[in-house]
């Protein structure tokens, strides 16, 4: 595609952008190959719990010129009614997803190919993207061929405007913000998010809005997780910075259902006092397959 572009003249600064898209386009088309291929994860690919390597700060800063290279392929490699789906590029700093996808998130970002599903919620001046392209999606290859993904790819991601405020765990202003609170308790409750998304392509199990996630300096950190019709997944973590990063969580209540045999959440802190959270939830099992599902949960005010 981008020999078309590099035919004409061109402004010096636009042809290095291009020059840069192409090769940053062979690699990861080689890379991407490689993706669709591999094995499904039992969803323990969040190494430290960034879940999410997305392969650094942008397709390729050789030159210093990622933000403009993303514009020029946007701009010229698609037509005027084009809609991009994401408005940041996703980094390893602002993105929760399994390690193993990082590389696939990277092509379906460059090529601009909108997920299967999408949804957002704002915060502060910035917003929370969450979405899922569903196993089955076609990627363009070469100009004259495709490949289909061989599982689902589940992400959630926060916006340039809040994502410097991302925390694994809580901040020394969160935890003076809240130190009454955490006495009691601080509960945290599911707003919106992709449920749980099977990686063969199956239904989604969707999670109940009253999730959620509370913080206490007697328990430290309690999940739980309530899937309509299949139980509940839950977790806990004691930490004395309430930590959000690998909870393992146990599956229960499942009925006549197949219980996960695992599963684990990792999850981020917004803000300068620790309002809302976003989540990368996982679970697996030999009978069940796996999946993967993201969260945003919201802090409740104090009850007076």
């Amino acid at each position: 595609m981008y020999e078309k572009f590099l035919v004409g003249e061109l402004p010096h600064d636009v042809r290095e952008v291009f020059e840069d898209l192409k090769s940053a386009s062979e690699s990861h088309i080689t890379a991407f190959q490689r993706g669709t291929g591999r094995n499904g994860g039992n969803g323990n690919g969040n190494g430290n719990g960034n879940g999410n390597n997305s392969g650094g700060d942008c397709i390729d800063n050789s030159n210093g010129n990622c933000s403009n290279a993303q514009a020029a392929f946007n701009t010229a490699g698609s037509d005027d009614t084009s809609q991009i789906w994401l408005d940041f590029v996703p980094t390893e700093n602002n993105m929760l997803l399994n390690a193993a996808d990082s590389d696939d998130i990277d092509e379906l970002y460059r090529q601009n190919i909108s997920p299967t599903d999408q949804g957002s919620y704002p915060v502060d001046n910035g917003e929370i993207v969450w979405g899922y392209w569903k196993s089955g999606t076609e990627v363009p290859a070469s100009v004259d061929s495709s490949q289909a993904l061989d599982e689902s790819i589940v992400f959630i991601a926060a916006s340039d405007e809040i994502s410097d405020s991302l925390s694994a765990s809580l901040s020394e202003s969160a935890l003076s913000a809240l130190r009454d609170q955490l006495e009691t308790g601080v509960t945290f409750n599911w707003v919106g998010g992709t449920g749980l998304v099977p990686s063969d392509g199956g239904d989604i199990i969707p999670i109940l809005p009253n999730s959620s996630i509370m913080l206490s300096n007697s328990e430290g950190v309690q999940v739980e997780i309530l899937l309509d019709g299949f139980g509940r997944l839950l977790g806990s973590n004691q930490s004395d910075t309430f930590s959000l990063d690998g909870i393992n969580l146990t599956h229960e209540a499942c009925g006549d259902s197949n219980c996960f045999e695992g599963g684990e959440f990792n999850g981020r802190y917004i803000g300068e006092e620790a309002a809302t959270i976003m989540s990368l939830i996982e679970a697996w099992g030999e009978q069940t397959g796996d999946y993967s599902g993201t969260g945003i949960f919201v802090r409740l005010a104090p009850q007076p």
